[in-house]
């Protein structure tokens, strides 16, 4: 699964707006410019600042009062304060693709796991990683979006070959997690474990 037209409408105009504005202000990179079409932006480029940005999440705060002039509507004001508020940068892995999202999962103990059900934007998941490559190791952000959860567009993929002892760690780590904790399709989520 992956957004409408509408939906990647509205994620690319705030997205990029605010990546525009948080390089302009803190010049991470020279030549990333709002007049761009996102398929036509260097990815590295906004890689770079997205990743600064996650690294000061108050830059958002700062966006957010700089732009209160009528530009945002308030639905687009609360998009861009959720991703403030419950983005997740992390290694994901990419452990199976299902016909509503595919299930990424953070490494970690018994306790720290999770599972997320996470929807693409211009393609799902599943047109870059075959369903027999999986799993597969990524760098991603993921973010609420309305009532799914997707990722912002930028990942690196680790290119390491998972064994089949790694493998069934994996999946022993992915039954166990949604036995206890289910899949999680939105953020914010309870999690009283």
């Amino acid at each position: 699964m992956f957004l409408n037209d509408k939906e990647r409408a509205t994620f690319f105009k705030l997205y990029f707006g605010l990546l525009v504005w948080v390089n302009n202000k803190h010049k991470i990179v020279s030549g990333f410019t709002k007049e761009k079409h996102p398929k036509s932006v260097d990815s590295q480029m906004a890689y770079a600042i997205k990743e600064k940005m996650f690294q000061n999440p108050k830059w958002i705060d700062e966006y957010l009062a700089e732009n209160d002039n009528g530009e945002l509507t308030e639905i687009e004001r609360g998009i861009v304060m959720s991703w403030r508020k419950f983005f997740i940068t992390d290694k994901f892995f990419v452990m199976r693709h299902q016909a509503k999202y595919s299930v990424l999962m953070t490494g970690g103990n018994e306790k720290t796991t999770r599972l997320y059900g996470v929807v693409g934007l211009n393609h799902p998941f599943s047109d870059f990683f075959e369903r027999s490559d999986l799993p597969v190791v990524i760098d991603a952000t993921i973010l609420p979006f309305q009532d799914k959860i997707i990722y912002d567009g930028l990942f690196s993929k680790y290119n390491i070959s998972i064994g089949s002892g790694m493998r069934g760690g994996l999946n022993d780590s992915y039954r166990i997690s949604k036995e206890k904790y289910g899949i999680i399709e939105s953020l914010p989520f309870n999690d009283d474990n």
